[in-house]
């Protein structure tokens, strides 16, 4: 049985915890490793008040085998992707984000059996969203249940964080021979009192916002994006709404974070936060290397 590795290590880590939310993250993440290249790992993490028994070890054990069970399924069905599992006493969270600051690709389903704490997201995922300083977290929603081909969607501003996400963005087109759709879409913005008497000025700041963002995007393009067959589509309003009406056919969806930080909400940004509770694709938030 052949496998293809990544040169420098890179694997995707996949947070199972057996529910059909994370059973899904890990179709999704084979489907996508089987055109990338990479190895999957099923890290499985009890918590202290998982354990039915006094035996830490035979609840550990009894875990192990059954997600070693679905690892080798996995292996059978999969021969060009690597698959491996790990088992061990912890929180979810902080293993997953270990993983991340290892270089590793994290990839989540959109609500695990922990997801009281936020009733959409689910506590795990929101946390990986948020605090993963890794290169690159995937959220996978509820409805996804696997992989399907299609255009990469990138959200674009011109902002350094959106550059980051572009150079993930366009390798993906070329990885997956696949259409890059950028998107780059401006708030409404509020009517001054000179707008107020002539609303074509105000449509004219509208128009002016766009006409920016994909002057920027052409520019990078050239440098960067050779190659890659690529469409911008300009539109007005929220940005992770107009994100998530373009993306429907979409294999993934691109945006980029705000990079390292210590507080949640602007750690990763408002459009990256917004658009994980409307995409119907996977998201993939991209941030900074750590330098």
């Amino acid at each position: 049985m052949s496998h293809t590795h990544d040169p420098d290590g890179t694997r995707i880590v996949v947070g199972y915890d057996r529910s059909e939310e994370a059973t899904d993250a890990v179709r999704w993440a084979i489907g996508w490793a089987e055109r990338q290249g990479l190895g999957v790992e099923l890290l499985s993490v009890l918590r202290d008040s998982e354990a039915w028994s006094f035996d830490r070890s035979a609840a550990l054990d009894a875990v192990r085998g059954d997600v070693e069970e679905v690892t080798s399924g996995l292996n059978e069905a999969h021969p060009g992707v690597e698959v491996s599992c790990r088992v061990e006493w912890g929180e979810p969270a902080e293993r997953l984000l270990e993983a991340g600051d290892r270089g590793d690709v994290v990839v989540v389903g959109s609500r695990g059996r922990g997801g009281l704490a936020s009733a959409i997201l689910g506590s795990v995922s929101a946390e990986i969203a948020v605090y993963n300083r890794g290169p690159v977290s995937i959220v996978v929603p509820a409805e996804l249940k696997e992989y399907s081909p299609g255009p990469v969607v990138l959200g674009f501003d011109g902002s350094d964080e959106s550059l980051v996400a572009a150079a993930f963005a366009v390798a993906q087109a070329r990885t997956l021979g696949a259409t890059l759709r950028v998107v780059g879409a401006s708030s409404m913005p509020t009517m001054n009192r000179a707008e107020q008497l002539n609303p074509d000025l105000y449509l004219h700041a509208v128009e002016r916002a766009q006409d920016t963002f994909e002057q920027s995007w052409r520019a990078w393009a050239e440098q960067h994006a050779e190659g890659v067959e690529w469409e911008f589509v300009g539109d007005v309003g929220a940005p992770a709404r107009a994100l998530a009406d373009h993306s429907e056919d979409a294999g993934m969806i691109v945006v980029g974070s705000r990079g390292l930080g210590g507080f949640g909400r602007l750690l990763l940004g408002s459009t990256s936060r917004s658009l994980l509770f409307q995409a119907t694709r996977a998201v993939a938030i991209v941030r900074p290397e750590k330098r």
